[in-house]
């Protein structure tokens, strides 16, 4: 945990020197995710998913987000799930070719498989950086999570990690 706080921070400290760019109105993140699942007794990859999420910025260094993922894994036959679905608020460190954020998000976590469904309250913790490839799209490099989630009257510690595109809709 004090490693991933480490790294946001850092993230972070890293755009602010940059002038304030203008904001897109809206950023959708498309991207390929995998996630450290704590299963209580055992932790496990599961190393196939994907994330979507749409920011809605509300002036250059912040707006509102909704994220939702999902990862996938098969174990000895058994085919398990996890999807996370999540809104909260993103801080962005806007660089001119960079741009670093962080967020706090609040929603719920579903662990399927074997039969059973189980769904909780779940948080993330994290943050990310975005290369801008031009005025419409950017490459994510990195987004992280920090995500405990209260599952079959346990709280469980998990990890989520993806990359992709994002699209900037709306001028600045």
């Amino acid at each position: 945990m004090r490693k991933a706080t480490l790294l946001v921070g850092l993230l972070l400290l890293a755009g602010l020197p940059a002038q304030a760019q203008d904001a897109p109105k809206a950023e959708i993140f498309a991207g390929y995710s995998l996630a450290s699942v704590d299963l209580v007794v055992v932790r496990e990859t599961f190393p196939y998913g994907f994330q979507f999420q749409v920011a809605a910025n509300r002036g250059a260094g912040w707006g509102i987000v909704a994220d939702f993922g999902a990862q996938f894994k098969s174990i000895a036959g058994v085919s398990l799930q996890i999807y996370e679905y999540m809104g909260g608020v993103r801080f962005v460190s806007r660089g001119e070719n960079i741009n670093a954020f962080t967020h706090m998000l609040f929603g719920a976590a579903t662990l399927r498989g074997g039969g059973a469904s189980e769904t909780g309250f779940a948080m993330g913790f994290g943050g990310g950086a975005d290369i801008s490839l031009n005025d419409r799209f950017s490459v994510r490099v990195i987004q992280f999570e920090y995500l405990p989630a209260r599952l079959g009257g346990f709280w469980t510690n998990n990890i989520r990690l993806g990359a992709g595109i994002v699209f900037k809709a709306g001028g600045g």
